[in-house]
Protein backbone atom coordinates (compact mmCIF):
# COMPACT_ATOMS: atom_id res chain seq x y z
CA UNK A 1 0.00 0.00 0.00
CA UNK A 2 2.88 2.45 0.83
CA UNK A 3 3.68 2.29 -2.94
CA UNK A 4 0.58 3.13 -4.10
CA UNK A 5 -0.13 5.97 -1.79
CA UNK A 6 3.28 7.39 -3.16
CA UNK A 7 2.22 6.87 -6.71
CA UNK A 8 -1.21 8.35 -6.18
CA UNK A 9 0.55 11.65 -4.27
CA UNK A 10 3.01 11.89 -7.28
CA UNK A 11 1.13 11.34 -10.34
CA UNK A 12 -2.79 11.74 -9.64
CA UNK A 13 -4.89 14.62 -8.81
CA UNK A 14 -7.09 12.53 -6.97
CA UNK A 15 -6.45 9.92 -4.68
CA UNK A 16 -9.38 6.87 -3.50
CA UNK A 17 -9.17 5.41 -0.48
CA UNK A 18 -11.62 2.60 1.23
CA UNK A 19 -13.16 3.97 4.84
CA UNK A 20 -12.07 1.29 7.72
CA UNK A 21 -13.26 3.01 10.68
CA UNK A 22 -16.39 4.22 11.75
CA UNK A 23 -14.08 6.63 14.30
CA UNK A 24 -14.21 10.06 12.52
CA UNK A 25 -10.98 11.24 14.06
CA UNK A 26 -8.98 8.14 12.63
CA UNK A 27 -10.46 9.03 9.31
CA UNK A 28 -9.57 12.48 9.30
CA UNK A 29 -5.22 11.12 10.13
CA UNK A 30 -5.65 8.98 7.09
CA UNK A 31 -6.79 11.83 4.54
CA UNK A 32 -4.22 14.26 6.20
CA UNK A 33 -1.99 11.70 6.25
CA UNK A 34 -2.00 11.08 2.26
CA UNK A 35 -2.24 14.61 1.64
CA UNK A 36 0.77 15.22 3.60
CA UNK A 37 3.09 12.40 1.49
CA UNK A 38 1.55 14.72 -1.87
CA UNK A 39 2.44 17.76 0.14
CA UNK A 40 5.61 17.31 1.46
CA UNK A 41 7.34 14.75 -0.89
CA UNK A 42 5.84 15.78 -4.08
CA UNK A 43 5.46 19.72 -3.54
CA UNK A 44 1.92 18.63 -4.70
CA UNK A 45 -1.93 18.89 -3.51
CA UNK A 46 -3.93 15.84 -3.65
CA UNK A 47 -7.86 15.54 -3.57
CA UNK A 48 -8.90 12.19 -1.29
CA UNK A 49 -12.34 11.00 -2.37
CA UNK A 50 -14.17 7.26 -0.94
CA UNK A 51 -17.10 5.55 -2.50
CA UNK A 52 -20.61 6.06 -1.18
CA UNK A 53 -23.79 4.52 -1.88
CA UNK A 54 -26.46 6.27 -2.58
CA UNK A 55 -30.38 5.46 -3.00
CA UNK A 56 -32.97 7.22 -4.68
CA UNK A 57 -36.42 8.12 -5.51
CA UNK A 58 -38.91 10.16 -6.71
CA UNK A 59 -39.69 11.34 -2.86
CA UNK A 60 -37.94 10.26 0.73
CA UNK A 61 -40.33 7.91 1.71
CA UNK A 62 -39.59 5.44 -2.00
CA UNK A 63 -36.01 5.72 -1.50
CA UNK A 64 -36.13 4.35 2.52
CA UNK A 65 -38.97 1.52 0.81
CA UNK A 66 -36.23 0.58 -1.33
CA UNK A 67 -33.35 0.59 0.95
CA UNK A 68 -36.10 -1.63 3.20
CA UNK A 69 -36.66 -3.88 0.88
CA UNK A 70 -33.02 -4.27 -0.77
CA UNK A 71 -31.36 -4.36 2.61
CA UNK A 72 -33.62 -6.41 5.06
CA UNK A 73 -35.90 -8.33 2.84
CA UNK A 74 -32.92 -9.26 0.36
CA UNK A 75 -29.95 -8.37 1.61
CA UNK A 76 -27.15 -11.36 1.44
CA UNK A 77 -25.77 -10.64 5.31
CA UNK A 78 -22.81 -13.73 4.70
CA UNK A 79 -21.90 -11.68 1.96
CA UNK A 80 -21.76 -8.52 3.96
CA UNK A 81 -20.13 -9.74 6.76
CA UNK A 82 -17.36 -11.00 4.24
CA UNK A 83 -16.86 -7.86 2.39
CA UNK A 84 -16.66 -6.13 5.78
CA UNK A 85 -14.39 -8.30 6.98
CA UNK A 86 -12.73 -8.23 3.51
CA UNK A 87 -12.10 -4.22 3.76
CA UNK A 88 -10.89 -4.26 7.83
CA UNK A 89 -14.85 -3.12 9.15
Amino acid sequence: MPAGKHYAAKHCDIAFILITSHDDETTRREIAAYRDIARNEYQRNIQVWTNSYCCIGDTEKEARDFVDYYVYKKGDWAAVNNIAKGIGV
